[in-house]
């Protein structure tokens, strides 16, 4: 996955979670899903709800991918990263995609 990048449209669709295929208690399961802290000042978020997060991808400002997990998706280290915006897709078990955007000061 290194240095795939995310397109506009992806990401639009994306946000708005247009998987047809799927549950409709999957979407809002994924929908209650948070990150915290944040703005974080080291660079370590963790995720809430995310019981149903099977990946998480992210993007730096640009859209250019700069992580992927498949395995312990509970926590996010931007700790080697510089500081800014950051938008973290999270996946589900049956596809659905939510983004969220983190601040690491």
């Amino acid at each position: 996955y290194a240095g795939t990048e995310l397109s506009e449209q992806s990401f639009g669709i994306c946000v708005y979670g247009e998987d047809l295929n799927s549950s409709v208690d999957d979407q809002e399961e994924l929908m209650e899903l948070s990150i915290y802290p944040n703005p974080s000042e080291d660079g370590v978020f963790y995720l809430r709800n995310a019981e149903n997060v099977e990946e998480i991808t992210i993007y730096d400002v640009a859209l250019k991918q700069v992580e992927h997990k498949t395995n312990s998706v509970e926590v996010i280290d931007l700790s080697k990263h510089n500081s800014g915006v950051y938008f973290v897709r999270c996946t589900s078990t049956s596809g659905n995609e939510v983004i969220r955007k983190v601040v690491k000061r």
